[in-house]
């Protein structure tokens, strides 16, 4: 399972390097795409300013603090964060926070 805001930063990333219709396909086919399930599964991302906030006290960017707040919102059904940058996450988070790479070898 992964967080619409993790798919946005994904489809931000590439938007960088490829067309519109490339960047719209991945963040809206990404679940299928990647067999992981999207969260939620409307597509609407709501925050409590006070749990940003939170997470913006911990000295965080406000990207990483959305993400977060994202993630630990599926707990417990997930108890693992997968992120490009884990030393932004880790000692910030009750999540198994790990790399893509390490996600995907089990």
């Amino acid at each position: 399972m992964t967080a619409v805001v993790a798919v946005l930063e994904v489809a931000g990333a590439v938007s960088l390097h490829s067309s519109v219709e490339e960047t719209t396909r991945l963040a809206r086919r990404f679940g299928e795409l990647y067999g992981v399930r999207v969260w939620p599964e409307t597509r609407r991302v709501y925050f409590e300013a006070d749990d940003v906030t939170a997470r913006l006290t911990r000295r965080m960017k406000l990207g990483d603090a959305l993400m977060l707040t994202a993630a630990e919102s599926c707990r417990p059904r997930a108890s693992t964060f997968v992120t490009w940058n884990p030393a932004d996450f880790r000692g910030r988070t009750a999540l198994n926070v790990v790399t893509p790479q390490q996600f995907l070898r089990g």
